[in-house]
């Protein structure tokens, strides 16, 4: 069977142009899902960023309550002393 080097040329040349549609390259869908989904998660209601500022809110309502407790636990020791040593 004769080999046409010309064919081969050719067919190393041509080149197949097909139009790509998103739907066609899946590989682009996956990580678009996860980059839009994590970008979801960080910015909403609920996300990070809110759980973050409210964590560090509620950190900064508790310490000032352990501050303004620790006077009157003060004094509550103070008045049981003045009892027992009567």
């Amino acid at each position: 069977m004769p080999v046409c080097w010309e064919n081969i040329v050719g067919m190393l040349r041509k080149k197949n142009y097909r139009k790509k549609t998103i739907f066609q390259n899946r590989i682009m869908i996956f990580p678009l899902i996860f980059v839009i989904g994590g970008l979801f998660l960080i910015s909403n209601d609920m996300g990070i960023v809110k759980w973050y500022q409210l964590r560090k809110e509620r950190n900064q309502i508790q310490a000032e309550i352990d501050f303004k407790r620790r006077p009157e636990t003060l004094s509550v020791q103070e008045f049981v002393k003045l009892l027992n040593g009567r």
